[in-house]
C-alpha cells in the first residue's frame, strides 16, 4: 500500500481502494470487476478500428497482485467481452500472462460470461456464481444479500465533478451500507454515473480521492 491508495473500514475489515481500479481486502484478497478481455477483438471483428489494450490491462492487474501480495484475486464478472473476443491470439496472450501469476484466480460470473460454457483450462480460473467469505460476499450484480456486505461490479460507476466552467467524468468506487461497486477494470469500457446512497471514491490519475455522493 502507498500514499496514492485509500483504506476504508467495512464491517470491521480494512479494504484498500487502489488506482489500478482494484480493491484489496487485507485478508489477502484482491478484487477487480468488468475486465472485458477481448473487447478490442470484438470491435475489430465488427469492422471497428480499435487499439488492443489487453497487454496493458494484464500488466496493471499483475502490478496490483504483486504489490499487495494477494493470495487470491476475485474477478467480479464480465471477464470476457463477447463470443468474438476469443481469438487464438487473445488465448495465447492470457496463457502467457497466467504463467507469470502465482495467485488463485476466481471468477464470479457476469452477464457477458454467458457466451462461454467454460473458461480455458490453461487460464486456471475457477468460475462460481458468487463467493462468500464472511463478512463479505463477492458477485457480479450489485444486489444486497442478508448478513454480508456485497462487493460487485456490472455498473461501471463514474462520478461527475463539475464547476461553472468544466465537467469531468472519472471512474469511481461506489460504497454503500450493504453494497460496494468497483469501477470497470477494462480500458475500453465506458461508465455511467451511479445512483443511490453511495459514497464515491474517484480514480484521479494515479490516486484515489474521496468525492462524497455522486
Amino acid at each position: 500500500m502507498d500514499e496514492n491508495d485509500l483504506t476504508i473500514q467495512i464491517r470491521g475489515e480494512s479494504v484498500t481502494l487502489m488506482p489500478e481500479h482494484t480493491a484489496f481486502w487485507h485478508a489477502g484478497v484482491l478484487m477487480a470487476a468488468d475486465l472485458h478481455w477481448g473487447k478490442a477483438q470484438s470491435l475489430q471483428a465488427s469492422g471497428v478500428a480499435s487499439p488492443c489494450t489487453l497487454d496493458r490491462d494484464l500488466a496493471r492487474l499483475s502490478r496490483a497482485i504483486q504489490r499487495t501480495g494477494s493470495h487470491t484475486a476475485v474477478l467480479l464478472g464480465d471477464l470476457i467481452h463477447s463470443a468474438d473476443s476469443m481469438t487464438p491470439d487473445l488465448h495465447e496472450r492470457i496463457c502467457a500472462w497466467r504463467r507469470t501469476i502465482d495467485c488463485d484466480l476466481v471468477l464470479t460470473s457476469g452477464n457477458h460470461d454467458r457466451h462461454f460454457a467454460s473458461i480455458p483450462t490453461e487460464w486456471r480460473i475457477r468460475a462460481l456464481p458468487e463467493l462468500w467469505s464472511v463478512p463479505f460476499a463477492f458477485r457480479h450484480m450489485p444486489e444486497p444479500l442478508p448478513d454480508v456486505f456485497v462487493w460487485s461490479g456490472h455498473l461501471h460507476p463514474v462520478c461527475v465533478l463539475k464547476d461553472r466552467r468544466d465537467r469531468l467524468r472519472l471512474p469511481c468506487f461506489a460504497v454503500g451500507e450493504t453494497v460496494g461497486i468497483l469501477p470497470s477494470f477494462g480500458s475500453l469500457t465506458g461508465g455511467f454515473p451511479v445512483k443511490g446512497p453511495y459514497r464515491t471514491y474517484a480514480v484521479a490519475q494515479d490516486r484515489i480521492v474521496e468525492t462524497g455522493e455522486p
